[in-house]
């Protein structure tokens, strides 16, 4: 529920205060508005902004009801039928939102609107509200409405006057809202007055425009227009207190929470149906995947019976005694073949005798890799080595000296004592250098258009391979 405030008792005050920010001016403007309306809680300071050639100045608007006992009576009531109070409004500040979308030209205007119990006239500059008068009259009836109207404007005028706001021989702008049965008698009035010029702005075309579905036709019905252009707008809040609008807060936070648990809700239905068709294809799949697994396993069968028969060595095997034990021993010899902790173990064991020696990564092989002779070479010997054919199982160690002193000759002495005692190992078959670390003053000599650049790490590329028939000597 929101209440529209249009009553004599509201007071307009225009001020010039200190520009300042946070709670400072929250402060200032609390305690400005406490000193100027003294008997009530109902009451708003409105921001206008920095005034033109005063610096750290702004203008604001202070507006209060000094009689609150009636909106007291109407928010007792509300509270009693259970009402979720949004927001009071001041209807000049209201009519404020509503001449800027009228959009006037003038700088200086008088805006009219009357009601069930007279006329509200509010004079704005630059689309600000200045002042604000409320005049009880009888607007309904046989009274001759264009002359209370420019008797009430004139009145207006002179206090205009005395505000120093305007002179009297100033011609006033007077923008009235009437309804359709006044629009006829104030264009025919329009022109005839000196000191101001009335602009009939007829309520029921604006409500049209806007989409405000309402029929104006009396005086009366500006209240309607007026409500329905504030569910137009939203304004905030000019005068509610928080104890006004708990129950309007607790239902918004309500709302919001529902919309946020239907959009859980509704994020895990999509969830739960995308994982679901998920499925549909695996499950549509699982045929295929399963004869790829059973054909695998009678390959792997397959190769287990060849390796069974090339065990026994003497034909064929008969009535199948022979066969349960083949299998067994070739799974023992295929198991010890490509476990690569016995040979990590012994590895572990060499680098303890080393420990300027680091491993940055290897790689297990269960048959040992191809090495050409261009990228590799036995370290006994310093020969060359040649290519060699697929074999037992072997380890590529990648490492480097640490700490490295930037002897490239001292590292590689470093190295190769390290692959000596892994050769040394009994598991070890056989060990290859992959990369050792290389001279740059060599390199240099070899290739003087591009020179080798000094390098901060010393690293090191080894195949160890172990024995071919597999046995680990102590």
């Amino acid at each position: 529920v929101y209440l529209l405030i249009d009553v004599i008792e509201e007071e307009v005050h225009n001020e010039i205060v200190p520009k300042l920010l946070g709670s400072n001016r929250k402060k200032m403007l609390a305690g400005r508005c406490s000193r100027l309306f003294r008997h009530t809680d109902f009451y708003f300071s409105h921001l206008y902004g920095k005034t033109v050639g005063e610096e750290n100045k702004e203008q604001v608007l202070f507006i209060g009801l000094t009689e609150p006992d009636k909106l007291v009576g109407w928010l007792a009531l509300l509270r009693t039928c259970q009402a979720h109070v949004a927001g009071m409004v001041s209807v000049p500040l209201l009519c404020q939102d509503l001449f800027k979308k009228m959009a006037p030209d003038d700088k200086d205007a008088l805006l009219v609107s009357p009601n069930a119990g007279g006329l509200r006239q509010i004079f704005l500059r630059d689309g600000r509200v200045l002042v604000s008068r409320f005049s009880a009259l009888p607007l309904s009836g046989d009274h001759p409405v264009p002359g209370l109207l420019h008797k009430e404007v004139d009145r207006m005028h002179g206090y205009l006057d005395s505000l120093h706001l305007v002179t009297l021989h100033t011609r006033l702008a007077v923008f009235t809202l009437c309804p359709q049965s006044w629009h006829p008698l104030l264009t025919m009035e329009q022109g005839t007055m000196a000191r101001h010029q009335i602009h009939p702005v007829e309520a029921e075309s604006l409500a049209q425009r806007w989409g405000i579905p309402v029929s104006v036709q009396k005086a009366e019905d500006m209240e309607l227009f007026f409500c329905g252009f504030l569910l137009k707008q939203h304004l905030q809040n000019h005068y509610a207190r928080p104890e006004d609008t708990r129950l309007y807060r607790t239902f918004r936070l309500r709302s919001r929470l529902q919309r946020i648990n239907l959009g859980i809700l509704l994020l895990g239905l999509l969830v739960g149906g995308a994982l679901f068709l998920d499925g549909l294809a695996i499950h549509a799949r699982l045929p295929d995947l399963s004869r790829q697994i059973d054909q695998a396993q009678a390959e792997w069968r397959a190769a287990v019976a060849r390796g069974a028969v090339a065990w026994a060595g003497n034909g064929p095997v008969e009535g199948g005694t022979n066969l349960v034990a083949a299998i067994q021993a070739l799974d023992a010899i295929r198991a010890q073949a490509t476990d690569p902790q016995p040979l990590l173990i012994a590895i572990s064991h060499a680098l303890t005798h080393h420990p300027d020696i680091w491993i940055d990564g290897l790689e297990w092989f269960a048959e040992r890799p191809d090495i050409s002779a261009t990228q590799a070479q036995k370290t006994g010997g310093g020969r060359q080595g040649t290519v060699h054919p697929a074999g037992p199982p072997s380890v590529r160690l990648r490492g480097q000296v640490n700490p490295f002193s930037g002897d490239r000759e001292s590292a590689r002495k470093t190295i190769l004592a390290f692959i000596d005692t892994v050769r040394a190992l009994p598991i070890v078959g056989e060990v290859v250098v992959v990369a050792l670390p290389v001279d740059p003053a060599q390199t240099t000599v070899l290739d003087r258009n591009n020179p080798v650049v000094p390098a901060t790490q010393a690293n090191f590329v080894v195949l160890v391979t172990r024995q071919a028939n597999g046995k680990n000597h102590e």
